[in-house]
């Protein structure tokens, strides 16, 4: 799997911020220390209304995805198993976007806790997301740092419905039963 190169960078600090990016071979790396075991997904939203999530085979159904053929989009591994501490990353690449996707929505999700019904926050997890491309001068950062309760927190969200796309913080967290509503494809995690 491809690495981020080693550039300045950019943090989003604000909810809704947005910036334009070119997508060419993007990585997105999720790094965290806790000792929680925390996945990240991806949820590709097609401008025809259909979706699919590319999420770890370690869950029943799972689909790691592909960068030669749709969705262009492939996760590396599910790291931080049972929830060890450490320098875990899992890493999403994207090797373009294809012309029918209107949004790739980049979210994380910490669904062992979720199924032990464990209140947790994302604040606690001392997460950061980092989306770099081969296309731009920069590498963008995210913390992922809210304190609210939830299990899933929607991180980004790569939107392709304008002319240019954009990358846009979101910062968003959710239930379980909420992600399953708002974030498309996501009930493939539950069935």
């Amino acid at each position: 799997m491809a690495q981020l190169k080693s550039k300045a960078v950019h943090t989003l600090k604000v909810k809704d911020e947005s910036i334009p990016i070119r997508i060419t071979n993007a990585i997105a790396v999720f790094s965290w220390k806790s000792a929680a075991d925390l996945d990240l997904m991806a949820s590709i939203l097609k401008k025809d209304g259909t979706s699919m999530l590319v999420f770890s085979d370690k869950y029943p159904g799972g689909n790691m995805g592909s960068l030669g053929s749709f969705p262009f989009v492939m996760l590396d591994k599910d790291a931080g198993l049972g929830g060890v501490g450490g320098d875990n990353q899992e890493v999403i690449q994207i090797s373009q976007i294809d012309p029918t996707v209107q949004s790739i929505e980049l979210i994380v999700v910490n669904y062992q806790d979720a199924v032990a019904n464990k209140p947790v926050n994302f604040g606690t997890y001392d997460g950061v997301l980092t989306l770099g491309t081969d296309a731009e001068g920069v590498n963008f950062q995210m913390a992922i740092d809210s304190h609210q309760p939830g299990f899933v927190c929607h991180v980004a969200t790569i939107d392709n419905s304008g002319q240019v796309p954009r990358l846009v913080k979101r910062g968003d967290i959710f239930t379980i039963d909420e992600t399953i509503v708002k974030i498309p494809g996501f009930k493939a995690v539950t069935d």
